[in-house]
């Protein structure tokens, strides 16, 4: 049978016998209930301590599972939302594209049209000048031929004369009538009577006298009421200037 000594009997027991001898045994049963009880406690320590760290170890390993899970949904989630603004940025892009090419195409098309334009205005200018140079050249070249016409004709003296018989023509009233040829001119008496008749029934006192101021197809008249000149020079730019009305006025229509 067991009894349990609470600590106020074991020191009255001392007390009383003081002379007897607390037993060995019973000290070496409770170093090894001690010894026994520190090796349980550093098992425990251990055993806690091993558990702790496999805890741990766990516990790191799901934080770092969570964490590549985290990462991989997030990069799901970048990679998705890069598509989808990807796809809608191209569809933007596509409209705003659509827009940007229409409204280029246009720009172009207005600036080709007015470069057209321009071309045409441009044509119709470059086409008036040039026929308005190809005229001018058509003129120069005919009055160049018909001076060199002209002149070849005026060479021969016949046709001073013939400048000097529409002029006496025009003063048929006149009795007395002083004629200028150049000196290239030479009339017999003949001639000069032939001349001076004309068509007409009567008689005109007809003087002729050579200027040597007077070119070939240069004819000079005096009367008793002034002179008349017959030029060929003068005549000639008559009708020059005639000739370059006509063309002035077909090109005003």
């Amino acid at each position: 049978m067991s009894r349990i000594i609470k600590s106020e009997s074991v020191a009255a027991a001392t007390a009383g016998r003081a002379s007897a001898m607390v037993p060995a045994e019973p000290r070496l049963r409770q170093g090894s209930r001690t010894a026994a009880g520190v090796v349980d406690a550093a098992e425990i320590v251990h055993s806690a301590r091993v558990r702790a760290a496999a805890i741990l170890q766990g516990a790191q390993g799901s934080a770092s599972r969570m964490l590549e899970e985290a990462a991989r949904q997030a990069e799901a989630l970048r990679e998705q939302a890069v598509r989808e603004g990807y796809r809608d940025g191209y569809e933007a892009g596509a409209r705003e594209g659509r827009e940007r090419a229409e409204r280029e195409g246009q720009r172009r098309w207005q600036e080709a049209l007015r470069a057209v334009q321009s071309a045409v205005q441009e044509l119709g200018k470059l086409r008036s000048e040039a026929v308005a140079a190809a005229e001018a050249d058509m003129v120069k070249f005919a009055l160049l031929a018909a001076e060199k016409i002209l002149r070849k004709e005026l060479a021969n003296p016949e046709r001073t004369l013939d400048i000097a018989r529409s002029l006496l023509a025009e003063v048929r009233d006149e009795s007395r009538i002083t004629l200028y040829l150049p000196e290239g001119v030479q009339l017999t008496e003949d001639e000069a009577l032939k001349l001076a008749d004309g068509d007409s029934s009567g008689g005109i006192q007809l003087v002729v006298k050579h200027d040597p101021t007077l070119s070939l197809g240069d004819v000079r008249i005096e009367t008793a009421w002034g002179w008349i000149a017959g030029r060929a020079s003068v005549r000639w730019q008559r009708l020059v200037e005639a000739l370059r009305r006509g063309i002035d006025d077909d090109g005003d229509d």
